[in-house]
């Protein structure tokens, strides 16, 4: 394994934005194998914790919506979010050796785009529950869309960023995990941010 550490960060490189980096990068961190049992169970209760939390605030966006009797503005898309997209196009803008070989985007961003729309109208969940349970479904189906990419397409995309294709399989099993951890942390609603979930709908 640790002779494939530098091919898959190889890869990595090609494959994440530097706009996206540090969000990934927590990703990562959180995706990261732990070392027992103990670990598992304390990330468990963290778990539990924090669904406990983020209840809350899908309650106060449905709440939002009623008052304001609100629908979903018009669809909209930055592709994977936290600048992924948007630093793929601009080094694709300024070198199109690059684009010519990488695509002007991100080979998983359609995947993005579908998580997206899941984000943008909460796939009109009724209750907090219901909305919590969406997201998490989003998140995971972000998750396996980017592994199927890997699975699908992999002898292209191995030949495309000169790997093997057991080295490109690791890498979007790796950056799946950290997209999913990545979306996790930071797609929460009522935050502002322009990727939060309901973010079709007014801030809460």
């Amino acid at each position: 394994m640790p002779d494939l550490m530098p091919k898959l960060c190889t890869v990595a490189w090609a494959l994440i934005g530097t706009g996206g980096r540090c969000l990934l990068f927590l990703g990562l961190l959180l995706a990261a194998p732990h070392a027992g049992k103990a670990e598992e169970a304390q990330m468990g209760r963290l778990s539990q914790w924090a669904r406990d939390l983020e209840l809350g605030t899908h309650a106060v966006l449905l709440e939002r919506i009623a008052d304001l009797a609100e629908t979903p503005s018009e669809f909209t898309s930055d592709g994977c979010s936290g600048g992924l997209s948007e630093s793929w196009r601009q080094v694709a803008g300024y070198w199109p050796g690059f684009a010519a070989r990488y695509s002007k985007a991100p080979p998983f961003e359609p995947c993005c785009v579908t998580h997206d729309r899941a984000y943008h109208d909460i796939t009109g969940a009724r209750s907090a529950m219901a909305s919590y349970d969406a997201r998490l479904a989003a998140d995971q189906a972000l998750r396996l869309c980017v592994q199927q990419l890997a699975q699908e397409q992999g002898a292209e995309l191995a030949w495309v960023y000169g790997v093997s294709p057991e080295v490109l399989q690791q890498a979007f099993w790796r950056l799946s995990q950290a997209m999913f951890y990545a979306v996790r942390f930071g797609g929460e609603p009522c935050s502002g941010l322009p990727w939060r979930w309901g973010y079709g709908y007014p801030n809460c």
